[in-house]
């Protein structure tokens, strides 16, 4: 509302200006009222703040801005605005903000606001070399620590793949960190944690509906790609944390890779802080992502924000979707004779037997 009786004043003005033009007997009086006029409320300021979508520049004054003020100044999502209100107008950036999270485990991922750090130090930290995303796009470990000295366990959690699936996650419950595998598990000395589930979706069941037991079930489902998909999921009582898009993990993080930062403009306090904050939280996006904000600069963009509206909850971070549970998990050997209570059903092509029906 503040805005916008602004900008009805501007008009006001303006249009009180056209009146003293027409009304005014000579040019000098015109001349007088008006530089009177502007020099309380130059014009050129009048608009610049009365133009709410206006662009404006956004510069990095060292003098009196640290540098972990001009980067996290600049939209960068918080653990305090996750849920945004409906506002009239709010502010918008040339550059979007790294998807964060404020889970409690997300300092094992990196993956943390910057504001969930106890100090800037945190900001200086890399992604750790550990972490990674599961093909599903869920943070996961899939490296084992550099400490780490048995390398069978270590090639089998890096690089070793599933009878079903390329990865088989695992999920520590009491942490909630999820390994790609058991053996990435063992090698973080995780002893406890709980193996994700299998999901069978099929085209039809023409191909797989003579299984007799889970495991010959999956091997026709395994052998029938072209009908038939597997996947890992979460059991309900595990909460991943979802990877955003891997536009962010091809980061640009020295000065000047595009060419376009100006030999005049070459500050080395820029240079030094682009090489130097590394975090997750700081990275930017603008057709290709920046390590942080100085890296923007010193590759030749420069950081705007203008007026622009927003609707209902926002979130800027992509939201992890829970699969469906699959029906068709949970088979088991059964007998298919009669020794077990059940007869023994005869089917014509195209019917299918109803193992249920008791004799």
């Amino acid at each position: 509302m503040n805005l916008l009786l602004l900008i009805i004043i501007r008009h006001v003005f303006l249009v009180g200006l056209a009146i003293l033009h027409c009304s005014s007997d000579t040019t000098e009086n015109v001349t007088e009222e008006v530089s009177s006029a502007t020099t309380l409320f130059p014009f050129e300021e009048v608009f610049y703040y009365m133009d709410p979508m206006a662009p404006r520049d956004y510069v990095w004054d060292k003098t009196i801005q640290s540098p972990e003020d001009f980067m996290t100044g600049f939209g960068l999502d918080t653990c305090g605005n996750k849920a945004w209100t409906r506002s009239w107008l709010t502010t918008c950036y040339n550059l979007g903000p790294f998807p964060c999270d404020c889970y409690d485990n997300c300092k094992l991922y990196g993956s943390c606001c910057y504001d969930k750090y106890e100090s800037p130090e945190g900001l200086t930290q890399a992604w750790p070399e550990t972490t990674g995303c599961l093909e599903d796009k869920t943070y996961a470990m899939v490296r084992c620590p550099q400490s780490w000295g048995d390398g069978d366990v270590r090639e089998a959690c890096e690089t070793g793949q599933g009878k079903y699936t390329m990865e088989e996650p695992v999920t520590d419950l009491s942490t909630n960190v999820t390994f790609r595998n058991a053996f990435c598990a063992q090698c973080h000395d995780v002893k406890s944690y709980t193996a994700w589930e299998l999901e069978v979706t099929c085209k039809h069941f023409q191909d797989v509906y003579t299984a007799r037991s889970e495991e010959e079930f999956l091997d026709l489902a395994s052998a029938n790609v072209s009908e038939c998909s597997i996947k890992r999921v979460p059991p309900a009582e595990v909460q991943p944390i979802g990877c955003p898009s891997d536009i962010w993990f091809s980061v640009v993080d020295t000065c000047n890779v595009t060419g376009r930062w100006a030999t005049e403009d070459y500050d080395a306090d820029v240079e030094k802080n682009c090489l130097l904050y590394k975090s997750l939280s700081l990275r930017m996006n603008h057709e290709m992502t920046y390590q942080n904000l100085f890296c923007a600069v010193c590759n030749g963009i420069k950081p705007y924000t203008y007026g622009c509206f927003e609707d209902d909850n926002l979130e800027h971070r992509e939201i992890w979707i829970h699969p469906p549970l699959s029906l068709l998990l949970g088979l088991r050997d059964r007998d298919m004779g009669s020794g077990d209570g059940h007869r023994l059903v005869t089917c014509f092509d195209g019917q299918w037997a109803d193992l249920t029906v008791s004799t």
